[in-house]
């Protein structure tokens, strides 16, 4: 195992929002099966403080961000992350938008 532990994206505001959705197609009711099973087997392995990009729930930084974006800060050279993580997502900070 590395340094670090998995991070994920919880479904959970995709699932509800997508309940009452019109879909014309079998094809797309099976597609959001699909993409609920995935994002749903990857959460069931994630501790809470892993999940990332909740702004379902708050709009603020939370510590599964922070902790994110620090390893890939880390892993990119970009000074001081963790602390910036909130400039860095949004991008106020361009650091890593200048590197993808």
């Amino acid at each position: 195992p590395g340094p670090t532990r998995p991070f994920g994206l919880d479904p959970g505001a995709f699932r509800e929002a997508s309940q009452t959705l019109l879909l014309v197609a079998p094809e797309y009711t099976a597609l959001r099966t699909v993409v609920l099973d995935y994002f749903g087997s990857i959460r069931k392995d994630l501790e809470d403080d892993h999940v990332i990009f909740q702004f379902d729930e708050s709009m603020t930084c939370s510590e599964g961000d922070r902790a994110f974006i620090e390893q890939v800060g880390l892993c990119l050279g970009v000074d001081a992350p963790r602390r910036d993580a909130h400039l860095l997502i949004t991008g106020e900070r361009p650091d890593l938008g200048e590197l993808f």
